[in-house]
């Protein structure tokens, strides 16, 4: 299963090929086409040029994924393969199915793990700890993986020192080139709340991330110690968004490690902060998790939040499978986004043309990037070997988004001042409303969203929406069942069963889940895991 292969129809106009299977053409093979936006001819170009030039700096492909790590709790890592109770899953194996996915010209994950090859790390008192071999990264860095969010409440699982290894081998994957940018830990305050960047054709990407568990870690200053900015703290939210939109960049992405376990609904607060921040930082993603399950999609003012994305790769966590069709997925996104340019272009052709020919002072101010489509693909097998699910497998759970969705719809009387003025959005978007994203469900099972009026843009964008329809409604009975999962919320209680600490009792939460093959069940998991 591979990217959309109407960008490679975009490039030799056969429309045959507009039917085939998600995630076609590798983002790194795509240097002429049709699909970008378009630059003038200089006015001393030697000749009359025919055909499309394409330039990469005008488009940006971005993946976004959920949560990743390579072992059991409290397994020491192997360069082997990743442990899973008692047995160690090949890496080759483990990825198989991922590999055609992470294909963008920016792949992003949370790494929910420390990374370290030391077997005698202690361990932090905490119900879950989690580490990974720094060859699994590598392995996953290969195949595309560029950036990753650090800041999450796994990164502290074995203390300064876990940290400090997580930091060395992350600088060193850096210096062997394909990872890029880690954000979210750093020595020192400052630098834990500094973006990261990748650079990709000429463009920069620029990546914040803020997370949960990082106790008084937030408040670190100076450079000798690590720290990681804590989503629970409001200044370390407005700093990061503050850093984050001071680095400009072409485009910017927010990651934020927050909320309830098993929770598929983000809460009244968490939603208004996330919005707000977004705003705030300029972003034009923000990539949620922490809750393992999938989340809605929402836009507003031209941004998407992708409240959860569940787990991406993780043979540590439980197999979400036996779960209802609400909460057995893991969520993966490929963002589409192209540069807005100036009405002065002219459309030249020439596919061999070389951009010497082309005049820097003709070229238009480069405008703002916007999100033209999204394509996502669901995943099952997160905990073991992650794949993709396909045909009606795939489209029950793009219904299940479409359900969540409708839950995210906010009219503009419903923006909180703290998200200051509203700027003008797409064309079926109001200025300040916020809309819960809806997909359309493809015959092998992915789904696809496309801005208004993408269908007419140039190349593969445009080719792939117009094969788009709107969104049916779900049959009756696949309606109830996607209710029926979805529609229990996570209870807070505590539980003495999980006491620890001389006896104090840890707080739980309990999951009533249900669909109509499944009777009512509670389901136990400890928070913070």
């Amino acid at each position: 299963m591979r990217w959309s292969c109407a960008r490679l129809a975009g490039i030799l106009g056969v429309s045959a090929l507009l039917s085939v299977a998600f995630f076609s053409l590798p983002a790194s093979a795509q240097t002429v086409g049709a699909d970008a936006a378009l630059i003038p001819v200089a006015a001393t170009s030697p000749q009359a040029l025919t055909g499309d030039i394409a330039p990469l700096a005008n488009r940006l492909s971005i993946v976004i994924g959920g949560d990743l790590g390579f072992g059991g709790s409290g397994q020491p890592p192997s360069a082997a393969g990743a442990p899973r109770h008692g047995i160690h899953i090949p890496f080759d194996a483990l990825t198989a199915g991922l590999k055609p996915l992470l294909d963008g010209d920016v792949v992003f994950a949370n790494l929910e793990t420390v990374v370290s090859d030391r077997p005698n790390l202690t361990a932090m008192d905490k119900t879950f700890t989690f580490r990974s071999h720094p060859s699994a990264l590598r392995h996953l860095v290969a195949l595309g993986l560029n950036a990753v969010s650090t800041a999450n409440n796994h990164a502290v699982d074995y203390g300064d020192a876990g940290l400090n290894e997580t930091l060395l081998h992350l600088q060193t994957l850096r210096g062997e080139g394909g990872l890029q940018a880690f954000p979210g830990i750093g020595l020192g305050r400052r630098a834990a709340l500094a973006p990261h960047a990748v650079r990709t054709n000429g463009l920069s990407v620029n990546i914040a991330a803020i997370g949960i568990g990082a106790g008084s870690m937030g408040q670190r200053e100076g450079n000798t110690r690590p720290a990681m900015a804590s989503y629970g703290a409001p200044t370390d939210l407005t700093e990061a968004t503050a850093a984050l939109a001071a680095a400009g960049g072409d485009v910017r992405l927010l990651s934020v490690h927050y909320g309830i376990e098993m929770q598929v609904r983000p809460s009244s607060t968490d939603e208004q902060r996330l919005r707000a921040a977004a705003i705030a930082a300029d972003a034009h993603i923000v990539a949620g998790h922490h809750a393992h399950v999938a989340a809605g999609v929402q836009r507003v003012d031209g941004r998407f939040l992708f409240y959860g994305l569940g787990n991406l790769l993780h043979p540590g966590m439980q197999d979400m499978g036996r779960y209802g069709v609400c909460r057995d997925y893991g969520l993966l996104a490929r963002v589409h986004l192209n540069r807005q340019l100036k009405p002065s272009e002219v459309v030249v052709s020439q596919p061999a043309l070389s951009q010497a020919y082309l005049s820097e002072a003709a070229r238009p101010e480069p405008g703002r990037f916007e999100v033209r489509a999204i394509e996502v693909v669901t995943l099952a097998d997160m905990h073991s070997a992650a794949r993709a699910r396909s045909g009606e497998d795939g489209r029950t759970r793009i219904a299940v988004l479409n359900h969540l969705a409708a839950g995210l719809d906010r009219p503009a009387s419903e923006r909180p001042a703290s998200e200051g003025p509203a700027s003008e959005g797409p064309a079926s978007e109001g200025p300040g409303e916020a809309i819960g994203v809806r997909f359309t469900p493809r015959e092998d099972g992915t789904g696809l969203w496309c801005a208004p009026g993408a269908e007419n843009d140039a190349g593969a964008i445009g080719a792939m929406c117009r094969q788009r329809h709107a969104p049916m409604a779900s049959s009756p009975d696949l309606a109830h069942r996607i209710a029926s999962s979805c529609g229990t919320e996570p209870v807070a209680r505590l539980d003495a069963r999980f006491a620890r600490n001389g006896g104090s009792a840890a707080p739980i939460i309990a999951v009533r889940a249900s669909d109509q093959s499944q009777s009512w069940r509670d389901v136990v998991l400890q928070t913070g895991r």
